[in-house]
């Protein structure tokens, strides 16, 4: 779905305001994703004065999603992770108070941002 994969990198690059990594599984994707991934999706993230390093792990079949967060958390070097899906749109500022409140509260377990075809939650600031 690389419609969602552009928006969720999009949103990232836009919402995030504290340093941070991308890594990316891709399960085996046909639609162009492999292509894109590639050849512009650092360039998108390289916009935010915040980013750290892209990664892309291409998958050559879809191996579900269980497989692919481990796969993407064996190459995480952050002390903070959030797992996220290309169907997930990122609130502004939500990684600094993400990362706050984790600090505050370290038995604390953060859920949060919004499905992006749900279209209560379009435009959200």
């Amino acid at each position: 779905m690389l419609h969602l994969t552009k928006e969720t990198i999009q949103g990232i690059a836009i919402a995030t305001n504290v340093p941070f990594e991308v890594i990316v599984v891709n399960n085996g994707s046909v639609d162009g994703t492999k292509e894109w991934l590639d050849t512009m999706a650092e360039d998108v993230l390289k916009a935010n004065q915040y980013f750290l390093k892209f990664v892309a792990i291409h998958n050559p079949e879809n191996r579900f999603v269980s497989a692919a967060i481990n796969i993407g958390l064996a190459h995480s070097c952050g002390a903070n992770i959030c797992l996220c899906c290309n169907d997930i749109l990122i609130p502004p500022n939500f990684f600094r108070w993400a990362i706050k409140n984790l600090i505050d509260a370290p038995s604390l377990g953060i859920v949060s941002p919004y499905y992006t075809e749900d279209e209560t939650y379009k435009g959200v600031d």
